[in-house]
């Protein structure tokens, strides 16, 4: 009862506010934080969690499952998404679960079709304790794709609570 599952089809993201204009100088993208509600409604089930139960804001820390990414085109161009799930909530015996899946158009000469997926699983453990895992995908698709189009990254974490304040989590 703790899951919730979301699916679009078509997706419109009109209505989410423009990001602020900002001058680049140099070669690094800038960030721009994720503002559409499809991708901030319980997206906790897809990040790194600290000890006081929210995502490191770091700007030192790899961010491994950024959203923004999904749906805009390098250089900022609209990519169309043909439809998406997400389950993600509280499942039984404490354990978080988080899945992604979406599907977007190919745009001639911008981007191929692309299929994202991202799955995230931890369990709570006694004592602020945790262990989690973390998959994320990118593959192209269609007619024109090649096998060897993708980027995937795994990731494993955990965290030990000791006594009443220590924490160690990697």
């Amino acid at each position: 009862s703790g899951l919730t599952l979301y699916l679009t089809h078509n997706t419109d993201f009109a209505q989410v506010e423009v990001d602020h204009d900002q001058v680049n100088l140099d070669g690094v993208n800038l960030f721009f934080p994720e503002k559409r509600p499809f991708f901030l409604e319980n997206s906790g089930a897809f990040t790194v969690t600290n000890s006081g139960g929210a995502a490191f804001n770091d700007p030192g820390q790899t961010e491994l499952f950024f959203s923004r990414r999904i749906g805009i085109g390098s250089q900022g161009q609209a990519i169309p998404i043909v439809a998406g799930a997400r389950l993600s909530g509280k499942g039984s015996d404490d354990v978080t679960v988080g899945l992604l899946n979406m599907q977007t158009e190919a745009l001639e000469g911008i981007s191929q079709a692309n299929n994202f997926t991202v799955a995230r699983l931890r369990r709570d453990l006694p004592n602020r304790s945790s262990i989690g895992g973390l998959f994320v995908n990118r593959q192209a698709t269609g007619p024109q794709s090649i096998s060897t189009d993708h980027n995937r990254t795994y990731a494993a974490d955990g965290r030990l609570g000791i006594g009443e304040n220590g924490i160690v989590q990697g």
